[in-house]
């Protein structure tokens, strides 16, 4: 059980920076720079990879398999995920916004969040963009998966 919980910790640290980041996400419309998107581009992505990383921790299968399943899940998310989403998103910013994308690309990093902030204009987190930018359906399926597996854990 004490596995269980550290995993649960884990991925409600990744559903936790999911939820703060789709509060400021406008999708392309406006270059977000501001909350979590001040210290990392990414923080949707950093997000899922905990989400990832707690889930494989918890799904506990046969000879530790969840382990190379797991491995094979962050392989595939630094090797294909990433750099397909950079690619692509990254194109539709710079062409959407140009310069001040290419400054903000160049001063914060990719996934792992910066100690310094970018300097941004401070806009304020909403209930309302999380709700439309879909993020709720993340915790609630987050909230039946470890309900599944902590039943399985006790022995049900």
């Amino acid at each position: 059980m004490r596995d269980m919980r550290v995993a649960l910790v884990e991925a409600e640290r990744g559903n936790g920076e999911i939820n703060r980041a789709s509060g400021y996400l406008i999708k392309t419309e406006i270059l977000v720079t501001a909350g979590p998107y001040a210290r990392t581009r990414n923080p949707l992505y950093l997000g899922r990879l905990l989400l990832l990383t707690g889930t494989g921790l918890a799904a506990t299968l046969p000879h530790h398999l969840n382990f190379a399943v797991l491995a094979g899940g962050i392989a595939l998310f630094f090797i294909y995920y990433l750099p397909r989403k950079e690619r692509v998103e990254g194109d539709r910013l710079r062409r959407k916004h140009g310069a001040r994308y290419e400054a903000y690309r160049a001063a914060v990093p990719a996934l792992f969040p910066s100690f310094r902030r970018y300097d941004a204009l401070h806009v304020p987190w909403s209930f309302a963009l999380m709700v439309r930018n879909r993020e709720l359906v993340v915790l609630a399926g987050l909230v039946v998966l470890f309900s599944l597996l902590a039943h399985r854990a006790a022995g049900g």
